[in-house]
């Protein structure tokens, strides 16, 4: 897979603690969706808008209920709140991000990057794979139970 993980554009998206095994690409890659294309002037941003407007003019409660669907102008078509966090990538790189899209993408410090060929690799994906396989029987036993 080119791209395990592609932020087109929307909001609120959280790439938490996953294990990432790749050739050399990236894990997690941000276009510039409504920043530079398939913004309001487009038709599909227009189509978007418009179908947005019908669905909270036919439930104006969802606007008291859920105050965070209100429209803000002049950040509408800004992909905000995207956050990644806790990752680690084994033969790749982290993040790639278009550069209009870079100021909306919270990466914080505890993603970790093990290079292709490092020493350490080998050591290290299987550290965390092992990591993962733990965790993973953990919550499937405690669910069966």
């Amino acid at each position: 897979m080119q791209e395990p993980i592609l932020i087109g554009g929307g909001k609120d998206n959280f790439v938490h603690d996953n294990l990432f095994i790749m050739d050399g690409t990236y894990a997690v890659t941000m276009d510039g969706r409504g920043l530079t294309w398939q913004g309001p002037n487009s038709e599909a941003g227009r189509a978007l808008l418009s179908n947005y407007q019908r669905v909270l003019s036919s439930a104006p409660e969802a606007l008291v209920r859920y105050p965070a669907l209100r429209l803000d102008e002049r950040r509408m078509w800004a992909p905000t709140g995207n956050r990644v966090r806790a990752n680690r990538i084994v033969g790749g790189r982290l993040s790639k991000v278009a550069s209009e899209a870079a100021q909306y993408l919270e990466q914080s410090t505890d993603n970790v990057v093990v290079a292709p060929g490092a020493p350490a690799s080998e050591h290290a994906m299987r550290a965390a794979i092992s990591r993962e396989n733990l965790l993973s029987n953990l919550l499937f036993r405690s669910r069966a139970n």
